[in-house]
């Protein structure tokens, strides 16, 4: 598991994740997360298009970032979700926590209603 960071803005926090979101590919990306997107407290992309698995950790992990992103009053977009990524999330409800998008434009889109 990998993050990279796309974008960074005084309004937005663009990042990339390759890999699983196991226990260990939390491990390795927690605090990266926390620093990149909790600690800058503003709308965030988070680009999953080459996550090829989620696990409940993974889930667990976005739901942390959501939730202290929520208390600065901020927002996460979910990016180009796999398929089988896709289900889990929509298998556990998280579509009616997280806006989840195909694209790149639709995923600012979302945030500019904010």
């Amino acid at each position: 598991m990998a993050l990279k960071v796309v974008e960074e803005t005084d309004t937005l926090t663009h990042i990339a994740l390759t890999g699983q979101l196991t226990v260990m590919g939390v491990e390795r990306v927690t605090g990266a997360l926390h620093e990149h997107v909790i600690g800058r407290g503003v709308n965030t992309i988070i680009d999953m298009t080459n996550v090829s698995f989620i696990a409940s950790s993974g889930i667990n992990l976005l739901l942390d970032c959501r939730k202290q992103l929520l208390r600065s009053g901020a927002k996460i977009v979910l990016l180009g979700l796999r398929p089988d990524v896709e289900h889990t999330l929509r298998t556990a409800r998280m579509d009616k926590l997280f806006d989840m998008v195909p694209t790149l434009e639709e995923a600012k889109g979302a945030l500019a209603c904010l």
